[in-house]
């Protein structure tokens, strides 16, 4: 995870070595990330069934025929997919509702390839760190434009071109510091 963050955070000037436009390389890495979690998560799932049925009993009393299949999806689902699954449907709706207001307001809102970042960051993030994500974010582009309007006394508008990977990389590395002294949220 942080190191598609990272990668999400190097768009920008990979885009431009390698001659491909930042649109394009951001849309090319959110799918690939979306792509690359769910295979990985498809894996982990398939050596959690070999694990069951090649352990013996008890554990093979998990499988069919003593247990019905549902009951091993249903657990691959909670244990694995679950996290990613709420949060690619939230970048989604993110994705989808970022294009529409800037489609509606004449991209005064996001450049092109931002709304790549921020569905990025929502889906690598996870259910629930995502939600604590948005209001980061927006609090923070609230933040920098109060303290420039004040300095200038002119309105001033702060992209938040950059917040979107930084943001989640320092909210993704604040979850990983919080369980390893031993706080665990969800």
């Amino acid at each position: 995870v942080f190191v598609i963050l990272i990668l999400g955070l190097l768009t920008p000037r990979l885009s431009g070595r390698l001659g491909i436009p930042v649109e394009n390389l951001a849309k090319y890495v959110f799918y690939g990330a979306i792509i690359l979690i769910f295979g990985i998560q498809a894996y982990w799932s398939w050596q959690q069934y070999s694990l069951w049925k090649y352990a013996g009993p008890p554990a093979s009393y998990l499988l069919p025929p003593h247990q019905p299949i549902s009951y091993f999806y249903l657990y691959a689902y909670m244990q694995f997919f679950n996290k990613f699954v709420i949060s690619c449907f939230a970048s989604f709706i993110f994705l989808l509702a970022a294009n529409i207001l800037n489609h509606r307001f004449h991209r005064r809102f996001f450049e092109k390839e931002e709304p790549y970042f921020g569905a990025l960051s929502i889906f690598m993030l996870g259910q629930p760190l995502w939600l604590f994500y948005l209001p980061v974010v927006l609090a923070g582009g609230l933040v920098v434009s109060a303290y420039k309007s004040y300095l200038t006394h002119k309105t001033y508008r702060f992209s938040l071109y950059y917040l979107w990977m930084g943001s989640a990389i320092v909210l993704f590395l604040a979850l990983q510091l919080s369980v390893f002294l031993g706080f665990n949220f969800y």
